[in-house]
């Protein structure tokens, strides 16, 4: 399977998401809310005769707003875009935590809920 169609089917099951999307790192004039993400692993199921598919894939979703509240409602609203996609056999939050960051010279506070999702991919 490929990575970088994994972020585009990622970006396509994120676009009922109200909020700016984009893998990787996030630009600081992005629009605040908005979903960054990133791959942390991979690997293929493994059984006695080897490595195969399906693939377990390990994404860190950031999802970043102006409260606590709206980062963690953002946070649910991507989980359950992500589990509603046919994409990818399954979605699973692995876990969750919360930070608030200031964002650049203006010193707003952002909001962010990290949360980590296992997906399985059937190739």
């Amino acid at each position: 399977m490929s990575f970088s169609s994994a972020n585009t089917d990622i970006k396509t099951a994120l676009s009922s998401v109200s909020a700016a999307a984009a893998p990787d790192l996030r630009n600081r004039e992005t629009d605040i809310p908005a979903v960054v993400w990133a791959l942390v692993d991979s690997n293929p199921a493994e059984h006695a005769g080897g490595s195969s598919a399906p693939y377990h894939a390990r994404f860190d979703f950031d999802c970043l707003a102006l409260s606590r509240i709206e980062s963690e409602n953002l946070a649910d609203s991507v989980l359950a875009a992500l589990a509603s996609s046919s994409d990818w056999i399954h979605a699973r939050e692995t876990n969750r935590s919360g930070d608030v960051v200031i964002r650049g010279a203006d010193k707003t506070p952002v909001y962010v809920t990290a949360l980590s999702v296992s997906l399985t991919f059937g190739t």
